[in-house]
């Protein structure tokens, strides 16, 4: 993988994570939130522990 396709990787993840903290705070804002909110947060919260493994392997990586 070239540096010019890990700095498009490392910024589609970032919006990526963006919009998951954007989803987070709306989520930490409901009083009662519904099972399928529940879910819904399990899944961000799934997501984002793959992105920063993604992003540690990304870093351990040699680039030309």
């Amino acid at each position: 993988m070239y540096a010019s396709d890990i700095l498009n990787r490392v910024q589609a993840l970032r919006y990526e994570v963006a919009s998951l903290q954007e989803l987070n705070q709306t989520y930490a804002e409901v009083d009662n939130p519904k099972p399928f909110a529940i879910h819904a947060n399990g899944e961000r919260r799934r997501r984002l522990k793959e992105i920063i493994q993604e992003l540690a392997t990304l870093a351990k990586e040699k680039h030309p």
